[in-house]
């Protein structure tokens, strides 16, 4: 029995999808299904070892004050530009795997 995976994405996340899917030549299917089987094997097979680095943007998030008349928490999206600021030397990857880290922590500024 096949099971289904289902996500929501943004216009801005699908056409970038997109575009490395036709760049490959794949079917949206099978660009997805890999995908998802590469970033599952790199979970399963890589050492729980964190850089130095992404300990240090994972305390900075958790440090980020808020301000007065903010009225809700910061998006990803947010802590990501904010990280890409102060942390000029770290990848996307890097800055993605840090807020995902302090989310799953549980991060809530």
């Amino acid at each position: 029995m096949a099971k289904q995976v289902a996500t929501m994405l943004g216009d801005s996340e699908f056409d970038y999808i997109s575009k490395a899917r036709e760049k490959a030549g794949l079917s949206m299917y099978t660009f997805v299904k890999n995908a998802i089987m590469l970033a599952a094997e790199r979970e399963l097979n890589e050492p729980a070892v964190k850089s130095p680095l992404l300990e240090q943007m994972i305390e900075a998030l958790g440090s980020r004050k808020r301000y007065l008349y903010q009225l809700g928490p910061y998006s990803d999206a947010n802590h990501r530009e904010w990280l890409s600021g102060r942390f000029t030397a770290a990848t996307n990857r890097e800055i993605r795997e840090a807020v995902a880290q302090w989310r799953a922590a549980g991060g809530t500024t």
